[in-house]
């Protein structure tokens, strides 16, 4: 069950990741320490989990057992209330993670790492989870309670720091404003080396996999230019995770992180992402948890990508991975449907050639879209019979009309339908006899498969080798495409198409068949 919390509570995760960016927010080569989280644990000979949690004056009869999970939070068990005591109990050990105790009413709540050792006890207080946590049996939690309210003192510094900073500022005391930054800084650096010696003196506990996890990438001083500092963030971005934790999946850090490298790390085009994307698989699998979530995720992502040409992720992970039954969590159906949808994506490609037709057209000749002589080729499959295609047809050719489109620019225009008439009247009547206009109503050429085509309208870009160059777009997008690619500026009032009416040159969201 997906689990929704309001963040009410002031000894919540969300309030010590709070209190973390709020000491952290200034300081230059540390990642910020996204919040006093966690925990971690030493190996307990004992088996299974048998944890009692006892919440002073909690007056409900449950509480509720939940963990994260990527970018989410899921409720894993309810946990029944007895005599004051709560008690997590089961044969096997829970999976590593972070875990929430959540009360009924799901305000509020508290955080307790789930590492090795699964047996121990936890008393608190309603009136402040935190402020009033004991702990027994459970090194790695005592650790971290102390680390949070340690944490919260220093952000509560901070803030008072800052203030006065503020107003210092605003009175133009330099000398006062120095004294504070400076008061500032050492209250960093307290909580940088605090977290270094934590690393230090606890290297295999679950905090101290995630303290390396938040750290940024530090830039060393003698690389002279941004392409050399550039190479070696990306390079050593992943150096210190330990991809043989599965417990950090269950914690709210490691999908941002995953999500910045691909978004904001790695170059924007399809070959470098996939290069990444094998490279991170590759570490994943140290463990097979890891490895399916990174996989899934990576998968998932470009699977729904709305971006030109980055379904050629998806792709490449089907065929690398899951067809060659790498991939045991997917059941059967899944698969089969996985590697037709890549099958039905890898002739439409961007950069490859485009599969050649020869369709009949209307003026009574054969037309063979590989014969085609043109700077540009706009193959545009649609069906005069939908309405978007009605209201995306005369915006194509108002650009193949106007200059400097008109002589580069040539339209293979190929009709979905049936039959003919309807597309004749409106090859007529809207002036489109320039066009290539062309039909396969028997579909002998395959052209569904062989492009992609399950709704409409649905455009390629072909340059002179007619290697596809650009696809789904919708013409405003060509329109802007060409003028990037072009290098032209065209003055807002002599566009085409306004820019508050044209869409981004991104795949649109096409309407069904009718």
């Amino acid at each position: 069950m997906h689990l929704t919390i309001a963040f009410q509570s002031g000894t919540s995760f969300a309030y010590f990741c709070s209190a973390y960016f709020t000491i952290l927010k200034y300081m230059k080569k540390i990642a910020l320490l996204f919040g006093s989280l966690l925990f971690a644990l030493s190996i307990s000979a004992q088996s299974g989990t048998d944890i009692k949690i006892k919440i002073n004056h909690y007056k409900d009869s449950i509480i509720f057992l939940a963990h994260y999970y990527g970018n989410q939070q899921f409720i894993k068990d309810t946990i029944p209330v007895i005599k004051g005591w709560a008690t997590i109990k089961q044969d096997t050990a829970l999976e590593h993670g972070i875990y929430m105790i959540v009360p009924k009413d799901k305000k509020s709540y508290f955080d307790v790492i789930i590492q090795n050792e699964q047996h121990f006890t936890m008393v608190t207080d309603t009136g402040d989870y935190s402020k009033n946590m004991k702990v027994k049996g459970s090194e790695q939690n005592i650790l971290f309670f102390e680390h949070n309210r340690w944490v919260n003192k220093k952000g509560k510094e901070r803030d008072s720091l800052m203030k006065a900073l503020d107003l210092a500022k605003k009175e133009n005391k330099s000398d006062l404003v120095k004294t504070l930054e400076e008061k500032i800084s050492n209250t960093n650096n307290e909580v940088d080396k605090d977290q270094k010696d934590y690393i230090a003196a606890h290297p295999t506990h679950l905090l101290s996999k995630i303290f390396l996890l938040m750290q940024e990438v530090e830039i060393p001083t003698t690389l002279a230019n941004d392409t050399l500092k550039y190479q070696h963030y990306k390079n050593h971005f992943w150096d210190k995770i330990d991809f043989s934790e599965e417990g950090l999946i269950r914690t709210p850090l490691f999908h941002p992180k995953l999500v910045r490298y691909f978004d904001k790390v790695i170059a924007q085009d399809f070959d470098s992402l996939i290069a990444a994307a094998d490279f991170l698989v590759e570490k994943a699998k140290a463990n097979p948890e890891m490895f399916k979530y990174v996989l899934h995720t990576i998968t998932s992502k470009y699977e729904r990508s709305q971006i030109m040409c980055f379904d050629a992720v998806f792709v490449h992970l089907v065929n690398k991975y899951y067809a060659k039954k790498m991939c045991p969590w997917v059941n059967e159906t899944t698969l089969a449907k996985m590697i037709t949808r890549a099958k039905s994506l890898q002739y439409v490609g961007c950069g490859q050639e485009a599969r050649d037709l020869k369709l009949d057209g209307l003026d009574g000749k054969i037309h063979q879209l590989s014969k085609i002589k043109s700077p540009y080729t706009v193959v545009w499959f649609w069906d005069s019979d939908c309405g978007h295609c009605k209201s995306q047809t005369p915006k194509l050719k108002k650009i193949t009309d106007a200059a400097p489109f008109k002589d580069s620019l040539v339209v293979y225009s190929v009709n979905i339908e049936y039959e003919t008439p309807g597309f004749k009247k409106f090859v007529k009547e809207t002036g489109l006899e320039k066009w290539t206009n062309v039909s396969d109503t028997t579909h002998q050429s395959r052209f569904r498969d062989f492009y992609d085509i399950y709704s409409t309208p649905v455009m390629y870009l072909l340059d002179k080798d007619k290697k596809i160059i650009a696809k789904r777009l919708d013409p405003e997008g060509l329109y802007d495409f060409l003028l990037r690619v072009w290098n032209i500026n065209v003055p807002e009032e002599e566009r085409l198409f306004k820019t508050a009416d044209k869409t981004k040159t991104e795949e649109h969201k096409e309407h069904d068949e009718e």
